[in-house]
């Protein structure tokens, strides 16, 4: 696994100071996190697989070494300084990165033709951000996502998890100590279409 340049560490802790409600953490993920967030999925399983909030792409790159040649990985990430930095780290046909807001999913989805997405990994600070927008992108999310699919977030505290159980059917945690700071991966199943989201 290609490990981030040290440089890229001082620009992620910039831009964390820079815009924290929109970058939410002080560091990249550590290995184990990346790990964690992407253990739940099964590789024969994903082909269309969303990446929301990716950073500097440490995860990003996890998510490709375990998806098959043929399957797909969009990554959507508003902020331009790591837009660029994952275009020049990571260069792979399967990768597709949109330069917006997670706000504008559908929008992107009916643009590609997308009719539904096997699992969704989010890094976005929801706990920083407004709970009507927290609520707008879960939604989205689920809406989207294939009966059987996932959905996979992380905190830094467990204070959302009640909120995560009340969109889906089954959502499970495992804490990550080796990380900075330590982190709760929420694994959020999707069983059935009826369930009504936010």
């Amino acid at each position: 696994m290609k490990p981030l340049p040290i440089e890229g560490y001082w620009a992620f802790f910039r831009e964390s100071l820079r815009q924290w409600r929109v970058v939410g953490s002080i560091a990249p993920s550590s290995r184990a996190l990346a790990r964690a967030m992407v253990s739940p999925i099964n590789p024969r399983q994903a082909q269309v697989v969303v990446e929301l909030g990716p950073g500097d792409g440490i995860i990003t790159q996890y998510l490709l070494n375990r998806l098959q040649p043929d399957a797909r990985l969009m990554v959507v990430e508003i902020n331009p300084v790591f837009v660029e930095r994952i275009r020049a780290r990571l260069q792979d046909e399967r990768l597709l990165i949109i330069h917006d807001s997670a706000a504008n999913l559908r929008q992107h989805f009916r643009q590609l033709g997308i009719e539904s997405v096997d699992y969704f990994v989010s890094a976005l600070p929801f706990s920083t951000l407004p709970p009507t927008l927290v609520r707008h992108i879960v939604s989205a999310c689920y809406q989207w996502l294939r009966p059987g699919g996932c959905f996979v977030q992380f905190h830094y505290a467990p204070f959302m998890n009640r909120f995560y159980r009340r969109v889906f059917d089954r959502v499970a945690v495992r804490w990550i100590a080796w990380n900075f700071p330590p982190a709760f991966v929420l694994i959020c199943e999707k069983h059935t279409p009826k369930k009504t989201p936010l």
